[in-house]
C-alpha cells in the first residue's frame, strides 16, 4: 500500500511545480504552424533596424547622449551574458533531474526525497535568476532614461514602428506615423472645399473608406463598432465644414487628433509599458536602446557624428563691402568677387 504521507508530498510537489511553470509560461516555446525561415528572420531583423533608424533620426541625439546610451547598452549586454552563463549551468543541472522525475511520474511511482529536493532547488534557482534579471533590467532602464530629455522620452513612448518615415519626421514634434497630423489636416481641407451636393453624396463612402483604413492598423471591428465609428466620423466631417476659415485654422490641429481612431490597444500598451519599467520587463525605451541588436547602429551613428566635418564661421573682416547701393538694394562682395545682394 502506498505511503499516504509520500502521496501527499507528491501532490504538494506537483502543485509547486505547476505554479513555477505558470510563472515561467512566457518562456515556453509557442507552437507555430510554419517555422520562420532564415530569410524571414533576416527580413524581420532588417525591418526592425529600419524602424529604429527612423526613430533615431527623429530624436537628433547629441554626441554626448549617444556616448552615454551606448555605455548603458554595453552594460546591459554584459548583464545578459552573465545571466546566460548562469542559466546554461542551471539547464545542465535540470535536464537529468527532470528526465528522472518524468520517468517516475510516467509510471505513477514514488518520488525519492533527494530528487524532490533537487527539483525544488532548481526551481528556486530559476526564480532567483528571473528576479536578478528583472532587478538589473529595471536599474539599467532607469539609468538609460536619464540620458534623454523629457520631450525625447515622450517621442519614444508615442513612436509607432514604421518602414517609411513620415514627411515631417524632421520636425521632432511629429516623430512616428501616429503623430503626423498633416495628412489629416489636408484631408479636412479637401472636405471643406467640396461643393455641398458632392459632399452629401460621397460622405458615407468617405467614412467607410476611413473606417476600412483604421481596421488595417487597429484590427477588425465589430458591426456595432464600425457603425459607431462611421457616425462619429460623419459628425466630425459636418463640424469641420461648418467652421469659418479663422476657426478652422485655430482648431484643425485638435480636429485632426479627433479624426484619428482611438487605439484602445495602444493606450493599454502604454499602461503596461509603465508597469514593465518597475522591473517586469523591457519598457519601450529599453526595447529600442538596450537590446543588443541596436548597439551597432548606435555606435555607427556616434562615429558618423565624430567624423562629420567641422563648420567654420566666416571671418566677416575678410569680406569686402560694396561702395554704393542702387535701387534700394545693398550687397557685399566675397573674396571670389561674387556679389550677394539683400534688400535693405
Amino acid at each position: 500500500m502506498r505511503n499516504p504521507w509520500k502521496l501527499g508530498w507528491t501532490v504538494v510537489l506537483a502543485s509547486w511545480l505547476c505554479v513555477g511553470l505558470s510563472a515561467a509560461a512566457e518562456k515556453l516555446p509557442r507552437p507555430k504552424m510554419i517555422e520562420a525561415s532564415d530569410e524571414e528572420r533576416a527580413l524581420n531583423q532588417l525591418r526592425m533596424e529600419i524602424s529604429f533608424l527612423n526613430l533615431l533620426n527623429g530624436l537628433n541625439l547629441s554626441e554626448d547622449q549617444l556616448t552615454q546610451i551606448i555605455a548603458v547598452g554595453k552594460e546591459a549586454e554584459e548583464m545578459r551574458q552573465g545571466l546566460k552563463t548562469r542559466r546554461q549551468k542551471l539547464m545542465d543541472e535540470a535536464e537529468p533531474s527532470f528526465t528522472q522525475l518524468k520517468g517516475i511520474l510516467a509510471k505513477d511511482g514514488e518520488i525519492p526525497d533527494k530528487l524532490r529536493q533537487r527539483v525544488f532547488g532548481i526551481e528556486n534557482a530559476e526564480l532567483r535568476l528571473r528576479q536578478d534579471y528583472q532587478s538589473e533590467l529595471a536599474r539599467l532602464q532607469e539609468k538609460a532614461e536619464k540620458v534623454f530629455t523629457a520631450g525625447q522620452k515622450e517621442m519614444i513612448a508615442d513612436f509607432d514602428p514604421c518602414l517609411i518615415p513620415p514627411q515631417h519626421l524632421a520636425d521632432p514634434s511629429r516623430i512616428g506615423q501616429a503623430n503626423d497630423a498633416s495628412v489629416f489636416e489636408k484631408m479636412m481641407s479637401n472636405w471643406r472645399e467640396m461643393p455641398k451636393p458632392q459632399f452629401e453624396r460621397f460622405k458615407e463612402n468617405i467614412a467607410e473608406r476611413h473606417v476600412a483604413q483604421a481596421e488595417l492598423h487597429l484590427g477588425k471591428m465589430t458591426a456595432e463598432e464600425r457603425s459607431k465609428e462611421k457616425a462619429r466620423l460623419i459628425a466630425l466631417m459636418d463640424k469641420t465644414r461648418s467652421l469659418s476659415d479663422v476657426d478652422f485654422a485655430f482648431q484643425k490641429g485638435e480636429l485632426a487628433k479627433q479624426l484619428k481612431p482611438k487605439d484602445e490597444a495602444k493606450d493599454q500598451s502604454k499602461k503596461l509599458d509603465k508597469a514593465r519599467q518597475s522591473g517586469y520587463g523591457y519598457s519601450k525605451l529599453g526595447h529600442f536602446f538596450l537590446g543588443h541588436d541596436m548597439l551597432p547602429l548606435l555606435e555607427e551613428r556616434l562615429a558618423l557624428l565624430k567624423n562629420a566635418p567641422e563648420m567654420k564661421p566666416t571671418d566677416l573682416s575678410t569680406v569686402k563691402g560694396v561702395e554704393a547701393c542702387k535701387d534700394g538694394m545693398c550687397g557685399i562682395s566675397d573674396l571670389d568677387g561674387r556679389r550677394a545682394k539683400s534688400r535693405r
